[in-house]
C-alpha cells in the first residue's frame, strides 16, 4: 500500500539519487572544466612560443641581410685607424689628394694622444695636424671633395681661406686648415 511514510522515504531516495547525481556531475564538470583551463593555457604557452620563435626568425634573417650588406665592411673600419707610429699611408693618399686636385699642399703632424671619450672599448689616439693648400677655389673644393672621400677618419676641424691677386677667390687662394686623424695605438 501507498501511505505516508513509504511515499517521504521513496522521495528521500529519490533526493539522495539526484544529490548524488548533481554531486558527481559538479566534480566531473569542476574536473573537465581544469582539464579545459589548463589546455588553454597550455594553447596560449605554445603560442607565445611560436610568436617569439617567429619573431626570432625575423631578426636572424634582417641580422643575415644587414651582414650581407656589411660584407667585408668591419675590415674597411679596422683600416680606417692608421698605426699611429706609421701614418705613411695616410700621408700618401694626402699627397696623391693634392696631386689629383692640382693643390699645393704642406702639412704638419702634432703628436698622437689618447681618443677622448673613447674609454678602454677601442684604444684610439687623435694625431691633429695642419694643411695649406694653395690653388684656386674650384680646386680647392675638388680637394675637400675628395678628402671627404677619405678612407680614413679624419675631419678638418677649422679652414681659413684668404685670396689673392685681381679675382680674389676665383685666382689664387691659401687655405690653412686644421684636422684631426684617428689612429691606432703602435704594437
Amino acid at each position: 500500500m501507498f501511505n505516508k511514510r513509504q511515499l517521504l522515504i521513496d522521495i528521500a531516495k529519490d533526493l539522495a539519487i539526484m544529490i548524488t547525481v548533481i554531486v558527481i556531475a559538479s566534480f566531473v564538470v569542476a574536473s573537465f572544466s581544469k582539464h579545459i583551463i589548463m589546455i588553454g593555457n597550455a594553447l596560449i604557452e605554445k603560442k607565445k612560443l611560436s610568436l617569439v620563435l617567429e619573431k626570432r626568425g625575423e631578426l636572424l634573417a634582417g641580422l643575415k641581410h644587414d651582414f650581407a650588406i656589411v660584407g667585408e665592411g668591419d675590415q674597411h673600419i679596422k683600416e680606417a685607424f692608421p698605426p699611429s707610429d706609421d701614418i705613411l699611408s695616410f700621408i700618401t693618399i694626402l699627397d696623391n689628394l693634392a696631386s689629383q686636385t692640382a693643390i699645393e699642399q704642406t702639412y704638419s703632424f702634432g703628436v698622437p694622444i689618447p681618443a677622448p671619450g673613447v674609454g678602454n672599448a677601442i684604444p684610439l689616439l687623435t694625431l691633429d695636424y695642419s694643411i695649406t693648400a694653395k690653388g684656386n677655389i674650384n680646386t680647392f673644393i675638388g680637394y675637400l671633395k675628395g678628402f671627404e672621400k677619405l678612407p680614413y677618419f679624419s675631419g678638418i676641424s677649422s679652414v681659413m681661406i684668404s685670396g689673392s691677386g685681381d679675382r680674389g677667390w676665383e685666382d689664387n687662394i691659401q687655405a690653412t686648415m686644421q684636422a684631426r686623424v684617428y689612429t691606432t695605438p703602435s704594437k
